[in-house]
């Protein structure tokens, strides 16, 4: 296509594209504009993602639907799915069938460009669906990021208890953890020794953590893992989330986590 094309992406990055005349009919809705993430995010979405070649979107609500669409037509929604965690992979699943098809959404805890913006996301999107009539699955794979309080969703590593600052050389695995995965009302993490896991939901403002359950392995310096896991098993938290920081309780036991790093990053797919 031209240079002079008149389709272009919102930073002006022409579409060299068989299916450049239809993108003019849609715009993706991973939105860095916070007011229409926000306002996203009180409709009710709580994920969404999408990818280019030909352009495709899917909007989760995990107390609802799944809604998938792309440039050629294709629209299916179905039940929200609920999610399915890899044992030994940062990786979740949903899935879910209805009389419109079948729908399968996979997100990877992994940096991904998108690559024809060039904006950053925290996870990669893998989208199989059909349609009642279809014989076979198509796939589609891209980028997508949490908003609204789903934003929770992450790895995060703890920084300070109060205005003491947690040494990352004092455990065998560097700091300890915590992994909200708020649809499945699960937490995960580390202590310092030993990993834990549990119940946690959103609730008036606050994570309720259920009672967290961890291995038992021995470790010289149990103090700050005591303390950790102590503030969390059981408790409801008031929590303030800061773009890479995230704040949890209150005074002078407030932690102070930091986004954990993701697995090395991948550019979006058609």
């Amino acid at each position: 296509m031209a240079k002079n094309s008149k389709y272009s992406t919102r930073d002006a990055k022409s579409i060299n594209s068989t299916h450049a005349s239809k993108y003019k009919l849609e715009k993706t809705t991973i939105e860095t504009n916070p007011a229409i993430a926000n306002a996203q995010a009180l409709n009710g979405t709580d994920f969404v993602g999408g990818g280019n070649e030909p352009f495709w979107s899917v909007e989760i609500d995990f107390d609802k639907s799944m809604h998938f669409k792309n440039v050629d037509g294709l629209d299916i929604s179905v039940p929200a799915g609920k999610g399915e965690r890899a044992a030994d992979a940062p990786v979740t699943r949903y899935h879910a069938e209805n009389e419109q098809g079948a729908l399968t959404v996979q997100l990877f805890r992994q940096t991904c460009t998108d690559d024809m913006s060039g904006e950053t996301r925290s996870y990669r999107v893998v989208v199989d669906v059909k349609q009642k009539a279809d014989k076979d699955y198509k796939q589609y794979t891209g980028c997508g990021q949490f908003i609204g309080a789903y934003r929770l969703n992450a790895l995060w590593e703890l920084e300070k208890i109060g205005d003491k600052t947690i040494d990352p050389k004092a455990s065998p695995n560097g700091r300890p953890t915590l992994e909200l995965q708020l649809a499945e009302e699960q937490a995960y993490g580390y202590g310092g020794c030993n990993r834990f896991g549990g119940k946690v939901k959103l609730e008036n403002g606050q994570l309720v953590f259920g009672q967290l359950v961890s291995t038992e392995m021995a470790c010289p310096g149990l103090e700050v893992e005591s303390q950790y896991l102590k503030l969390l098993t059981g408790q409801k938290v008031a929590y303030l989330l800061d773009g890479e920081v995230l704040f949890l309780g209150e005074g002078d036991t407030k932690m102070t986590f930091k986004k954990g790093k993701v697995d090395p990053g991948v550019k979006g797919r058609k």
